[in-house]
């Protein structure tokens, strides 16, 4: 996996803009993070019954708009973000 920052840009309210080029696997990886974030953001708040029947495959793997994966491929990199400013660690 890799990541290169391409650019940062500082903004006027202390934020910053990155702009990184991944190479698939990272992407995929972060796109999963930001998926296990988004969960554990639900979870904590809706309460689900037990899985009854397994869903299929089908159901488990759908297809990701580019939108949809750019959301997720943002909250996936703040999470790792995170945890690299919180522990010095590189997040596996």
């Amino acid at each position: 996996m890799s990541i290169n920052i391409d650019k940062i840009t500082d903004n006027t309210d202390g934020s910053a803009d990155m702009v990184l080029t991944c190479d698939d696997a990272t992407i995929g990886f972060l796109i999963e993070q930001g998926m296990s974030e988004v969960y554990t953001e639900i979870s904590a708040n809706v309460s689900t019954p037990d899985v009854l029947e397994p869903y299929s495959d089908r159901c488990k793997t759908l297809t990701l708009t580019d939108e949809q994966a750019q959301l997720l491929f943002q909250v996936g990199t703040v999470r790792a973000l995170r945890y690299g400013m919180a522990t010095g660690m590189p997040y596996e």
